[in-house]
């Protein structure tokens, strides 16, 4: 397939929070880690090696990959990618979670992931495979590499403890995230920058 970027212009409609989305999502946590792993950032996010700023202390703690098909947003469907390797020193002295590293499937979702959130999104290509034991193959891929092979593979198996029902994802406290502001990359592709922190 030919790959396009879909926003030459780099105009996005601003479409603030509150948002009501629907979609299918899968959780990984992840065991506490004690410094920050190679290919945690994107390198246009990635501080410098002798970087002294405070607020990008690691200070450990659970992390989390989530994986979401949404089917329904104000901006359309798209699937995202997210990464959260746990704790870093806010502006207020206390650890927070931080997300530093994203993909979604649009540059809408890009663009507004960036504006609203401070969230480090980048394109990429999804593809969700059925597998015949009810299991999902997810892989992710570089967005302009139509031939390379994913950079995130997984096989999620669906566990139902409970029938399904509306679930806000503020309650629960990883989704309280603590965001810096983002430096500006290719306003085609939505990665505009910000300048102050965001409370997710």
């Amino acid at each position: 397939p030919e790959v396009t970027i879909l926003n030459s212009r780099g105009d996005f409609p601003d479409v603030p929070p509150p948002w009501h989305m629907e979609g299918e999502c899968w959780w990984m946590l992840l065991k506490p880690l004690q410094t920050v792993p190679p290919a945690a950032y994107d390198p246009l996010e990635e501080p410098p090696e002798d970087d002294d700023e405070p607020t990008n202390t690691f200070v450990g703690g659970f992390g989390a990959v989530w994986i979401t098909r949404y089917a329904s947003s104000p901006i359309g469907p798209y699937d995202e990618l997210l990464y959260l390797p746990g704790n870093f020193a806010a502006p207020s002295g206390d650890p927070k979670p931080r997300v530093t590293r994203t993909y979604v499937s649009t540059p809408e979702a890009v663009y507004t992931g960036s504006c609203n959130w401070n969230i480090p999104k980048h394109l990429a290509r999804f593809k969700f495979t059925e597998q015949g034991d009810g299991s999902t193959l997810i892989e992710v891929f570089d967005y302009t590499d139509v031939h390379g092979p994913p950079f995130f593979a997984a096989v999620a198996t669906p566990q139902r403890f409970a029938p399904s029902f509306p679930f806000p994802s503020n309650w629960l406290k990883l989704a309280s995230f603590t965001q810096p502001p983002l430096p500006k990359g290719d306003d085609r592709r939505g990665e505009v920058g910000t300048e102050d922190w965001c409370a997710v």
